[in-house]
Formats: C-alpha cells, structure tokens, sequence
C-alpha cells in the first residue's frame, strides 16, 4: 500500500447525505491516510451533456469549458475508481449518465486512434435500490462496466444493496462495515 495511490470517489447521488453518500463516506474512512481519496459530487458539478459537436474529435479532449475539465485529469491520475450510484427507474442517475457520456473523448482516442496510455486502474461500483429488481442492478452494471472500460479500468468488484430507500436506511444493513473494508481495501492493494 502506498500513499501515493490516487483513489477517486464518483458519488452519482443527488441526495446530499444519503445512502450512496455514507457509503462513499465510509470506504474514504476506511482508507485513511494510506492514500490520497478524492470525492467528487456530481451533482455538484456545472456541466452541461455531451453536445455531440465532434469537438472531441478534432482536439482530442472535450471543447466545453466547464467543471469536468479538471474531472479529466483525476479519472486519467487515479489508480483506482469507486463509482456509487443510486438505481433511478432501473439504471443510473442522470448525473451519472451525463458524466459518462462525457467520456466520449477518451473513447474516440481509443476506438479511432488506438491510445491506450490511460494508465490502468481498478474499479468498483457501489449500487442501491428501492426495488429489489435483479434487471435494474444488471443495467447500471453494464453502463459503469463500459465506462471503466473506455477510460482503461479493470471492473474489480461491486456492492449491490437492494431494498434501500429511507434516506441513511443503509447504515442499518447488516455487515455493512465488512463489506466496505472489502471493497477500500480491495482498491489500495496493488
């Protein structure tokens, strides 16, 4: 383990306090001081959608000048993602979505031009229902598995909570601490 580890924390969540957020909260609890861990609330972001301009084409990285420039290096820097994102009508949030599709530019460079210099991380996904609905979690499964896989990320591992609305309901749910050890601990082994 090395304090030089980059581990960054996506929360998809728009509910400030919530389930996905305590989660996040405790993995960066857990991993202390052992690595850097930087949170980023999505939510908090200003940024609009892809515009589908093809800027990203020409210059190689997003031509929209806002708050996700600088979310390009830390996804780039870091050496392991943890993505938390609650289940909203059977996939991710839209703050999820709108983030993703804002990776088009690390696909174009990989798909068209075949950089892979993305340096390779590990990747988590953190994930809680309402419903108990294996489909829904399948879904955002396989959204979060492309995105990891455009931006050069092993899919290592993943917390699945079903039945889990009431906002800070998950720190009820048994086992809770071990299942988020498993996971920090997952992300700054090398």
């Amino acid at each position: 383990m090395h304090k030089g580890k980059l581990i960054l924390l996506l929360n998809a969540s728009p509910r400030v306090g919530g389930n996905t957020d305590i989660v996040l909260e405790k993995i960066r609890q857990t991993i202390g001081g052992r690595a850097r861990v930087t949170k980023i609330d999505i939510n908090n972001l200003n940024f609009k959608p892809c515009q589908v301009c093809g800027g990203c084409d020409r210059d190689e990285c997003c031509i929209l000048q806002d708050d996700l420039r600088p979310i390009y290096k830390e996804i780039i820097e870091s050496d392991a993602i943890v993505f938390g994102s609650p289940i909203y009508f059977g996939s991710l949030t839209a703050q999820a979505k709108m983030l993703i599709d804002r990776m088009q530019p690390f696909w174009l460079a990989k798909i068209r031009k075949g950089k892979t210099d993305i340096k390779r991380k590990k990747g988590f996904l953190i994930l809680i229902a309402a419903a108990a609905k294996n489909e829904f979690f399948e879904n955002a499964k396989q959204i979060v598995r492309l995105f990891f896989q455009v931006i050069n990320t092993q899919y290592c591992g993943e917390l699945l909570f079903a039945k889990i609305d009431r906002k800070g309901e998950i720190l009820d749910f048994p086992g809770l601490e071990k299942q988020v050890a498993r996971i920090a601990l997952a992300a700054l082994s090398d």
